[in-house]
């Protein structure tokens, strides 16, 4: 079912992709979300949503019960086109970034920042910063063709990753309190 949500909502977002400046991105994202829900049961539909991403790991910075505070490192495969139209992918190391969670009765905010790209093993190199307009490694090593590709395709993952959190928070197949939980 996960793996169905995230296909329909890379569908439309890969045809956006292409439309914007990759070199404009900033790379840091926010919003505010309204749920009709006690801040407990949005933080854990929040936490279970964050730790339960296909392909990811994550990793727990802060998980506050007390200040409805969730804090979490994520890391992903991150792949790229080379080209519009071109059907096989390329891996570019690591996308790594942070997303903050912050819950109170009836509403949420989250923050995606810190995002960047690392390389994996020893054949990829660390291009850093993804709001940076060349690689840190220096466009030897990452071309800056794949340098935009790579952002643009970390930015999709990211609005995804939104997408489904705001999904998440809105269904009623994740609640804590369901007995067939």
């Amino acid at each position: 079912m996960k793996q169905l949500l995230a296909f329909l909502l890379l569908l439309p977002a890969i045809s956006f992709a292409q439309k914007i400046n990759p070199d404009s991105l900033s790379f840091v994202y926010s919003g505010v979300g309204q749920v009709n829900m006690p801040a407990r049961i949005l933080q854990s539909r929040a936490r279970l949503y964050i730790q339960d991403l296909s392909g990811a790991s994550v990793r727990t910075k802060v998980d506050d019960l007390d200040g409805n505070v969730l804090l979490f490192e994520i890391t992903l495969p991150l792949a790229y086109k080379e080209s519009p139209g071109v059907i096989d992918s390329s891996y570019l190391g690591n996308l790594v970034f942070a997303v903050k969670i912050i819950c109170k009765d009836g509403r949420y905010k989250y923050s995606c920042y810190q995002v960047s790209q690392q390389g994996a093993g020893t054949n990829i190199a660390t291009g850093g910063w993804l709001s940076n307009v060349k690689p840190i490694c220096g466009t030897f090593f990452i071309s800056l063709g794949k340098w935009r590709a790579a952002k643009l395709s970390a930015h999709q993952y990211i609005l995804n990753c939104i997408a489904g959190l705001q999904t998440a928070m809105n269904s009623n197949e994740i609640d804590p309190d369901n007995p067939d939980f």
